[in-house]
């Protein structure tokens, strides 16, 4: 066994970032140790600097973006034994293609920070069967630069913004909670007024005055806390509306690239963590706002009754928020992994639903259910042991709340009995120390919330603080077609992997057909993408009319251009609204007549419910013929002047296709197409073979 393992590492305060796409745990671990050693970079400077490629990061590029931030990065091929010679924090190739930060070597174990999923303690021989044997060591070489500014997430401020137009709401929410305070607080004094001067003096005038005040006090409180209740209600209805719809604008302001890179299930779930968040504020914090006066409150009461009683409620106050700082730090580990699996369960989920025709088709439903059981069985027992750790809170919450009360009443019942309060005053102490105990609870709850708040924060963060796209302002010169200019045009999807396109320089006049091809995985797609403004090039610059696409308003890029792409779906909603692109006063005749022009008309005319025809799961109740000719007329409906199609008649039959081609050919626009059918390259004016372009070299497309 480990020869070294008495020998602890000299260790750094290594912090924790997690990685937020598929294939950056090498950029996200690199990101850990530079943070450890002093550089202010988080994952999103990281990203801006080394863009990830889609198929991650190999260990020779991870020692190259070491040394381009001045550090010496040498990677080592080791036996786990040997391990002890390594100094930490150290870079570690685990399960043969995840990195690792390797944080603490020690007689108990070895400590790992999984990018994936946090904090990892792991047992020696299970370190040893998935470790690969590869180390890279990074230590500083050279200075850094001292003007990088610390990375700050702009989700507090979102946060804070959605509390600005109900700031009138929260405020009598507050006043209400500061008036129940008040209420609270005169209880105990009404039961010792009735203890010591009622009982004692049979003043049956007194008893009666004093219920009928205790009758109103809580009458109050219960109509103000229904008014407050109310009002919380209503405070979180437009928090989840505010929210939730500048998220959805956040999201939909970022560039295509960013959803290229996510796993949709994974984007989901971080956009659902604002529900997480929004529940947690307005049940716990909000209402809890006045809870700190509170504390102060009766603290300062069971002082004055008591000296001695008061030591023992504040012990037991300080008891609890140990307690419950001792269990957060498990409770956010087991949150992490509890989002993480249930994420990765619905995600198997959805694969299941989006492909059934596949599982059917091919007899995998046993398989499918097998692996869908296993991301189940995951998900339900990260949920049970962050279960484990609330309930957990919640009980030792009870029992010192219970073990107090017992406490107290038996130590003021010695002190009253040795004639130093009277049983009144016992009484009220009980209640003060009991309200003590109770909002010192909860502010400790909501102390450990907010570092659990925390988590979902960071998650949200990777869409509110993502770059978004700057929407260009110049708008495009009037005309029945788009000229187009590619200018030595160069895209890769990483810093280190080789271009996709390189050098492209072609031109196409306005109205002109122009059909692209090459073999399948060229990266025709990829040019189209980049043509219509979904993705950003590496270099060069691409012109309509000689206007840079990224300068162009977006209300004149959308109406001018048209694209029907290989994997475009269709929505929930009738055929009509889908071909009118759901505009809220749309041109039925229209509608109908780019239809025609599709050759789909007839065939909607078929079915039962003719245009009404209701779209079910994104289409999947229509042949792929229907589905493209829909989407196409949803192209034409807009009058586009300018018109991509990527393989938007690969599943037409040879008659339909024609007619479709005919149809596109007779358009006074500019047409370009991706295309492998000779038929619909044939429509063309000109082919462009992307093949030159990817060889390193750029040549003008030949005439057909």
């Amino acid at each position: 066994m480990f020869k070294y393992l008495l020998r602890l590492f000299r260790r750094r305060s290594v912090p924790m970032i997690l990685q937020a796409e598929a294939n950056e745990c090498g950029i996200a671990c690199l990101a850990m140790i530079f943070r450890a050693h002093g550089v202010n970079i988080g994952m999103r400077g990281m990203r801006d600097k080394f863009p990830p490629s889609p198929h991650g990061a190999s260990v020779r590029e991870l020692m190259q973006i070491g040394r381009l931030m001045n550090f010496r990065a040498t990677a080592y091929r080791i036996d786990p034994e040997n391990l002890g010679e390594m100094l930490s924090p150290c870079v570690v190739l685990m399960d043969v293609s995840h990195f690792m930060v390797l944080t603490r070597l020690g007689t108990d174990g070895i400590n790992l920070h999984d990018p994936a999923e946090g904090e990892v303690s792991l047992g020696f021989r299970e370190f040893a069967n998935r470790f690969t044997g590869v180390v890279i060591d990074l230590r500083p070489s050279g200075r850094f630069d001292d003007a990088q500014k610390p990375e700050r997430s702009n989700v507090f401020r979102f946060l804070v913004s959605g509390f600005v137009s109900q700031r009138l709401r929260v405020s009598v929410i507050l006043l209400l909670a500061l008036i129940l305070e008040v209420l609270f607080a005169v209880s105990p004094l009404l039961v010792q007024t009735f203890t010591d001067s009622v009982v004692p003096s049979s003043d049956y005038h007194l008893a009666w005055l004093l219920m009928g005040g205790f009758s109103l006090v809580a009458l109050l409180q219960l109509a103000f806390g229904l008014y407050r209740g109310l009002l919380l209600s209503r405070l979180s209805e437009h928090l989840f509306v505010e929210w939730n719809i500048r998220i959805g604008e956040a999201l939909m302001s970022l560039p295509y690239a960013f959803f290229m890179r996510r796993a949709a299930t994974d984007v989901y779930s971080r956009f659902r963590s604002i529900d997480n968040i929004q529940r947690t504020v307005t049940t716990k914090f909000v209402e809890s706002a006045l809870d700190g006066i509170g504390v102060v409150f009766t603290l300062t009461m069971i002082v004055i009754y008591s000296k001695i009683l008061a030591i023992f409620t504040v012990l037991t106050a300080i008891v609890y928020a140990g307690s419950r700082q001792l269990t957060v730090d498990r409770a956010r580990k087991a949150e992490r992994h509890e989002i993480r699996e249930t994420s990765q369960q619905h995600g198997r989920l959805l694969e299941m639903l989006n492909a059934i025709h596949t599982i059917k088709s091919g007899g995998m439903e046993a398989i499918q259910l097998s692996r869908y059981e296993a991301r189940t069985r995951a998900a339900a027992h990260a949920s049970a042991t962050l279960q484990m750790w609330t309930f957990t809170s919640s009980a030792i919450a009870k029992f010192l709340i219970q073990f107090h009360t017992v406490i107290a009443i038996g130590l003021g019942s010695i002190v009253c009995m040795r004639g130093q309060m009277t049983f009144g005053m016992v009484i009220a102490y009980v209640s003060y120390s009991t309200q003590f105990i109770d909002r010192s609870t909860k502010v400790s709850d909501v102390v450990a919330d907010s570092r659990l708040v925390k988590i979902h924060a960071e998650r949200l963060s990777d869409i509110v603080d993502e770059k978004k796209m700057v929407p260009g302002v110049v708008h495009l010169p009037f005309g029945d077609a788009i000229g187009i200019r590619v200018e030595n045009l160069s895209f890769g999807y990483g810093n280190h992997d080789d271009d996709v396109i390189a050098n492209a320089s072609f031109s196409i006049e306005p109205g002109e057909c122009v059909a692209i091809v090459g073999r399948s995985g060229l990266g025709k797609s990829t040019l189209m993408k980049l043509m219509n403004g979904l993705l950003v090039p590496k270099r060069g610059e691409i012109l309509y009319d000689g206007i840079s696409v990224s300068s162009i308003s977006p209300v004149d890029l959308h109406n001018s251009v048209a694209t029907v792409l290989q994997d475009d779906q269709l929505f929930g909603g009738t055929i009509f609204e889908n071909i009118a692109s759901f505009a809220p006063q749309y041109d039925r005749e229209r509608v109908i007549e780019v239809a025609k022009r599709a050759e789909i008309h007839d065939e909607i005319m078929q079915m039962p419910m003719g245009y009404e025809t209701g779209v079910i799961n994104m289409g999947k109740s229509l042949s792929g013929g229907q589905k493209q000719r829909i989407l196409l007329a949803r192209a034409l409906y807009r009058r586009p002047r300018l018109l991509f199609l990527d393989e938007a008649t690969s599943h037409l039959d040879s008659r339909n296709e024609q007619a479709i081609n005919r149809a596109i050919s007779a358009l006074r626009i500019t047409r370009v197409i991706v295309a492998h059918r000779a038929d619909t390259i044939r429509m063309a004016e000109r082919v462009i073979d992307l093949a030159a372009f990817c060889a390193g070299y750029a040549s003008e497309a030949s005439h057909v």
